[in-house]
């Protein structure tokens, strides 16, 4: 496990080198590592120096950054690199199909940082204006951004907006006396979506949450607020507030605070 975690901080190294225009026979020599390391059978951690330096076809650089990383955990040359590229662009480098001379060039001139931000991109058809990149190349990487930030527990609004519409009526039908609506992400469209809000007014008692036919999570420590899984695919937090509040607090949820201040505070 150790080896492939090693190979694995190599691979990023040599990524982010090549990403920063690094020296090419340093990139090269950590990619080779990366190789190298990832079907080594042997645990790293369980060899003395002397077999470690015996390893065939290893720099002595990566050597030395092999013996950084057993003892302390960490390799100072990739943490710097890491501290100056922005975690999105570090995510980018993981998505098959997208090396760093892409990633460097969505970057600088789309000034995209992120999978989501690269997803929204793909959705408006500007990856395609960029040289190197077609429609069939814009329609791959979109579809593996979609499968990277499902894989990370992040929907695509696209992706689940009628299945959860059509959750939401089922929920109002059941309930013709509570006033549900989304807030958050969902109110607002957000091409990726991390978490699920439902405002519901006034609030679900947990014998009806229970009637929903979901299966119910944890309560929150906070009153009035649960959380509920649908489907066997989604989380839903719900917001319980009374009929009152219920306008105050849908513009709380999905209002960003400029608009507050202005309109509300």
């Amino acid at each position: 496990m150790v080896n492939k975690e090693i190979a694995r901080q190599f691979n990023l190294l040599a990524n982010l080198m090549e990403l920063h225009g690094e020296n090419t026979f340093k990139t090269r020599a950590y990619s080779n590592a990366f190789l190298v390391f990832k079907k080594w059978d042997e645990p790293l951690d369980q060899m003395i120096e002397a077999e470690i330096d015996s390893i065939p076809g290893i720099a002595s650089s990566v050597i030395a950054k092999t013996k950084e990383y057993l003892s302390s955990g960490k390799i100072e040359v990739l943490e710097k690199l890491k501290a100056i590229t922005p975690e999105g662009i570090q995510q980018l480098l993981s998505i098959k199909g997208l090396g760093p001379k892409k990633v460097r060039q969505i970057w600088d001139e789309l000034k995209v940082e992120s999978p989501a931000e690269l997803l929204y991109a793909c959705n408006e058809n500007r990856l395609v204006k960029l040289s190197g990149f077609g429609l069939k190349t814009q329609e791959d990487i979109r579809q593996k951004i979609s499968y990277f930030l499902e894989s990370a527990h992040q929907l695509i609004y696209g992706n689940v907006e009628a299945e959860l519409n059509v959750w939401l009526d089922s929920c109002r039908k059941t309930f013709p006396e509570h006033r549900m609506e989304w807030v958050g992400e969902m109110a607002r469209l957000c091409p990726v979506i991390s978490k699920l809000e439902l405002l519901v007014s006034p609030t679900l008692t947990d014998e009806q949450i229970n009637s929903l036919k979901s299966e119910p999570a944890e309560e929150s420590e906070v009153d009035n607020n649960s959380t509920i899984e649908v489907a066997g695919r989604f989380s839903v937090f719900l917001h319980g507030i009374t009929i009152d509040e219920f306008n105050k607090r849908w513009c709380e949820l999905i209002m960003s605070e400029p608009y507050l201040r202005k309109y509300l505070l």
